[in-house]
């Protein structure tokens, strides 16, 4: 069904789980157009990044300031491909794009696709047809480039063999840990070694100044949710809409006999040929029109349906050639021969409704929302402005002209806070400047993203200080003697390794064998398993030993023998072998891309 459908990946990958490169990408979100298109923090080429695709991978979410670099870089990455695919000019055919749309989950009911549960789900999320086409067209050839590099990366059998000897082949190894709580009794610590410590490591001991701050919200989403929603208020809005909202939408059935742009002039009079003898029948018998289009529709989602494309609009949903033919149609009426790009249609209508107040409910709701965040927001600002000013020391008569709520944050510092809408440059800028925190009035409003303003009040501060030795001396004590029972630990455990490894016999109450491999590391870290197999397999049993966590882990290695590999297990290795290969030369190539299409990255990234 629907071969004919535009599409547009960027909703798919928010609202449908596509992924681009590894990525899931957001996209659609209300309110992104007031996001600037211009503040970019990277190019690529001529291709810029912005702060918008940002808000869209993050699908509006912030992003840690310590993330952003990664972020930045996964974003030119895609950039990167996006660029070469299209030098390349790789271009999906119209098969590809039909099979897209075809399986995406979410555009399908009882299993097959649903043309209105598509146009629902483009109208929710604000999408345009054209661009869902060009994203979905994007997504593919992106995919196809990387499938031709990936696809290079050939690892040689012997190779893999070899690795997978060195990553399967297993120890029988025992263990002892040498624990420092056996030695914990044995230390004590001077006074004089505490004051020492304290004296050495006081910016440990630090305390940043903090405040507590009261604050208030408004956001197009406080807003929104002000709005009244009501039977009546909802009716009305349709009303001045129907225009747009009241579509008259078709049942609509069709035949299609394929005859891509690209297929010969011979192909294509062959399937024009075979589309006028099935019109032919048609007209003799219009009631035969889905055993036809059973038995003959080359269009493989809507062939077993009887050619049912369910119910469809006048909105560009379909291609424009097909769509004006099906709404000169009346009831019951066959069209005569429709070509577009895919082919020859033959259509006919099986019922013509309005799309009434309950089809358009959903799409109204958000509609009507959107319109009064947009009439409503400008002077709601204006409001909160006027009377946090009027009221300087409270926020009450804001919050309850505004029906916002006030919330009280946790402690914040200049350098973080533990509410996201609060942990902001410019927010803790605000709240420790001396109008806020020494005169204790409310903010200026605070512009953030997304239209966002806070106004804030102090209501508790601490300076900062350092914290006295009183108040830290049973943690520092406490803290030595660990450190002491570590290496008491560290120095009993090296005693029993060279004893051993000269042949002498120790009292050690080692735990039951088992195979360690660096497949099966039994709960080994990579310093362990390199520990282990650093003993020799010639002269068995072996010992090594080391310091991890505060503890000494000695090792007897007993035996290397030749197990048997589990087939499973050794064709799942051999795929992460061929995928890190992979990996490793897509890596290489978009280095060689990054020479070809000039990378430029903002310094601050922000």
């Amino acid at each position: 069904m629907f071969d004919f459908v535009n599409n547009n990946r960027r909703l798919a990958n928010v609202a449908l789980g596509l992924v681009s490169i590894g990525l899931v990408v957001g996209g659609g979100f209300a309110g992104l157009e007031l996001l600037g298109a211009d503040d970019y923090v990277a190019k690529v080429g001529k291709s810029k990044i912005t702060q918008r695709d940002l808000y869209e991978i993050a699908r509006g979410q912030d992003i840690p300031e310590n993330m952003k670099p990664q972020v930045i870089e996964t974003l030119i990455r895609r950039q990167l491909i996006r660029n070469e695919s299209s030098d390349v000019n790789l271009v999906p055919g119209v098969r590809q794009l039909q099979d897209a749309i075809l399986n995406i989950p979410e555009f399908q009911k009882d299993g097959k696709f649903d043309p209105e549960t598509y146009r629902s789900l483009l109208a929710a999320n604000g999408m345009t047809v054209d661009s869902f086409q060009a994203k979905l067209q994007d997504d593919i050839r992106e995919r196809a480039l990387l499938g031709m590099v990936n696809d290079s990366g050939i690892v040689a059998k012997a190779s893999a063999d070899r690795l997978q000897g060195v990553f399967m082949t297993p120890r029988m190894v025992s263990q002892y840990n040498v624990m420092p709580e056996k030695f914990l009794e044995r230390v004590t610590v001077a006074d004089a070694d505490v004051k020492k410590y304290y004296d050495t490591h006081l910016v440990d001991y630090k305390v940043e100044e903090r405040v507590k701050v009261q604050y208030l919200v408004l956001s197009p989403d406080t807003v929104g949710a002000l709005a009244q929603m009501d039977e009546a208020a909802l009716r009305k809005y349709f009303d001045e809409h129907k225009a747009s909202l009241a579509q008259e939408q078709r049942k609509v059935r069709h035949i299609l006999i394929s005859a891509d742009k690209g297929a010969s002039a011979a192909d294509r009079a062959k399937a024009k040929e075979k589309a006028t003898a099935l019109l032919a029948d048609l007209q003799k018998d219009p009631k035969r029109f889905s055993e036809l289009a059973k038995a003959n529709s080359q269009d493989p989602g809507s062939a077993e349906q009887g050619g049912d494309l369910g119910l469809v609009a006048h909105d560009g949903t379909m291609v424009k050639p097909f769509e004006d033919a099906a709404f000169k149609l009346a009831k019951g009426e066959v069209s005569g021969l429709v070509e577009t790009q895919f082919g020859y249609h033959i259509i006919t209508v099986d019922e013509i409704k309005t799309r009434g107040f309950d089809d358009a409910r959903s799409e109204i709701e958000t509609q009507f929302r959107k319109q009064f965040v947009s009439q409503q927001m400008a002077a709601m600002a204006q409001k909160l402005q006027d009377l946090t000013y009027q009221h300087p020391d409270s926020l009450d008569a804001a919050a309850k002209e505004l029906k916002l709520t006030v919330q009280n944050s946790d402690w914040m510092t200049r350098t973080t806070a533990t509410e996201p809408v609060l942990n902001d440059p410019k927010v803790r800028e605000t709240v420790f400047g001396d109008d806020v925190l020494k005169a204790k009035h409310n903010s200026e409003p605070i512009e953030l993203k997304d239209s966002v303003q806070i106004v804030a009040r102090v209501l508790a501060h601490e300076p900062g200080r350092t914290r006295a030795l009183d108040e830290v001396k049973a943690s520092i004590s406490a803290k030595l003697r660990q450190n002491a029972a570590e290496a008491m630990a560290a120095a009993e455990g090296k005693r029993l390794l060279a004893a051993l490894q000269k042949g002498e016999k120790v009292d050690v109450a080692w735990e039951a064998g088992k195979a360690v491999s660096r497949m099966k590391p039994q709960g080994l870290d990579d310093e362990g398993i390199n520990t282990v197999f650093g003993v020799s397999s010639s002269k068995l049993p072996g010992y090594s030993g080391l310091v991890s966590g505060g503890r000494y882990l000695l090792f007897k290695v007993e035996a290397a023998p030749a197990e048997p590999v589990d087939p499973m297990m050794a064709k799942n290795f051999a795929g992460a072998v061929v995928r890190a290969q992979s990996d490793a030369v897509q890596g290489a190539y978009l280095e060689t891309l990054r020479l070809k299409h000039e990378v430029k990255v903002k310094a601050s990234g922000k």
